[in-house]
């Protein structure tokens, strides 16, 4: 009877080791007051709204890395509705400001993640490089091709040729957010200056793309 007992828990621990490691995982402490959270966004001992990290991917529970999973959008209406200022009333104006606060880290960190280009200037920001207008534009000959993308982009009253464009640059968006998830593949080992000019070429790719989307027609 105790070997059958015994066996048993032994068969329990190697079932189970994966989702004993989530609990220790999901496991939160109050910044303030340092008692055990169930929710990672609010302390009720002593009402405290509570910013689990300020780097956007802890944040939102993803890999620190350029390819993102649906995870992101799943963690994020999750989260969206845990941290709800309308939940926090009965604390109080004081928390529901902070609250509020709170939110809209979460929101700013999800709009900064779904997005490759703005995700791509988060992971340089996270390797020391802010990516602003000091940064050098990408080669002559991309800027060139631009330039008479634009212009015809501008000139021209054919939808159909319109569109053909269209597809040839989300072709080519493609192109370039597959060069960068290869650049960020073994992040935080990134060769910065490559990411950047992929990015930038990725941001002339989107403004071209946005002035194709202003012409046609909406359906």
């Amino acid at each position: 009877m105790l070997h059958t007992i015994t066996r048993s828990r032994r068969l329990c621990s190697l079932r189970f080791p994966i989702r004993s490691v989530i609990l220790r995982q999901c496991s939160y402490t109050c910044r303030k007051c340092s008692a055990e959270l169930q929710s990672k966004w609010f302390c009720p001992t002593c009402e405290a709204p509570q910013v689990p990290s300020s780097n956007y991917f802890e944040l939102m529970e993803c890999n620190q890395c350029f390819d993102q999973s649906d995870d992101l959008s799943k963690h994020f209406i999750k989260f969206q509705k845990q941290i709800h200022p309308d939940r926090f009333h009965s604390y109080g104006e004081d928390v529901v400001r902070k609250v509020e606060k709170i939110s809209a880290v979460l929101n700013n960190a999800y709009s900064t993640l779904k997005e490759p280009v703005e995700r791509s200037k988060y992971l340089l920001k996270l390797r020391g490089v802010e990516y602003g207008e000091d940064i050098p534009p990408p080669g002559p000959e991309f800027l060139m091709d631009v330039m008479d993308i634009r212009e015809e982009i501008e000139e021209t009253t054919d939808h159909d040729r319109l569109r053909e464009l269209q597809q040839t640059l989300q072709e080519k968006k493609g192109a370039l957010v597959g060069e960068l998830s290869s650049c960020y593949k073994d992040f935080p080992d990134v060769d910065t200056s490559v990411a950047v000019d992929l990015t930038s070429r990725l941001i002339y790719v989107d403004k071209l793309l946005k002035a194709i989307y202003d012409r046609l027609p909406s359906s």
